[in-house]
Formats: structure tokens, sequence, C-alpha cells
């Protein structure tokens, strides 16, 4: 029987490398600071400013977890998360909001994304809900 606490008790492997973490947020406080603490957690972190620049870097980067501001100028989270589907890239992808607006909050999750973190970003759930991602995109229970 597979049950969520022994879920976290799986070890991801970190002889494959660093995981690349792309974090696409128009703040750059807030940008930075996502950055830092998944760098600290060992991940390697590629910052964007812009929905498009995050669909730049998947079209010519592996990801390995997409992070993505919910409300952006231009391009928002949801749309740049919409794109990623339709380039068939299936990564995990947690939006971050400042804006609890339940109709983008339920659109995200039904449409697939993994989890809704909550600005301003508590870290400790950050680099949880990463690793979390990790574990169940790449290594699924059977």
């Amino acid at each position: 029987m597979n049950t969520p606490v022994s879920r976290h008790l799986i070890r991801v492997p970190h002889d494959l490398g660093p995981f690349s973490v792309l974090v696409a947020d128009d703040d750059a406080g807030c940008r930075e600071s996502v950055a830092e603490a998944l760098e600290r957690a060992g991940h390697r972190v590629i910052p964007v400013s812009s929905g498009s620049d995050a669909l730049a870097v998947v079209s010519r980067a592996f990801v390995h977890v997409t992070i993505l501001d919910m409300n952006m100028p231009g391009m928002s989270g949801l749309d740049t998360f919409r794109m990623l589907r339709r380039m068939q890239r299936a990564l995990p992808v947690l939006f971050m909001t400042a804006d609890s607006e339940q109709n983008l909050v339920a659109k995200a999750l039904d449409e697939g994304a993994f989890r809704l973190l909550a600005k301003p970003i508590d870290f400790e759930q950050l680099r949880s809900t990463v690793l979390q991602a990790l574990v169940d995109h790449y290594m699924p229970s059977s």
C-alpha cells in the first residue's frame, strides 16, 4: 500500500546531477529569492522574467520543473502553462501567486498544474514541493 507518507521516504537520486528548475516571475526580488532558496537545495535554477522567456528556455533546454508566477504582464502564467502543454512538454508546473482568485486557481489545477504556492513564498514549503514534484513525476509509484 502506497501512502502519502511513504512517498516522502523516496530519495531522489542526486547522482543524476542537479535538477534544473525554471523560475518565471516578473518581480525581480521574488524571482531572485526563489532562485536562491532552490540553489541552496542543490538545484540548477534558470530565472526568467516573462512567460515568453520561459517558453524560449523550455524549447531549447531540458527543464525538470517549472515554477510560474500566475500574474505576469503580457503572457500570464496560465497562458504560459497552456503553451507548454501544446509544446508537449509534460513537466511538472507549480504556480506562485499573491492573488487568491479561486477561478484562476481552479483552472490551473484542473488543467494539470502540480501545485499552487501562495506569495509570500514559504521557502521550506517551496523546496519540499519541488522535491515532491520531482518524485511524483520522475519516480512514480507502481
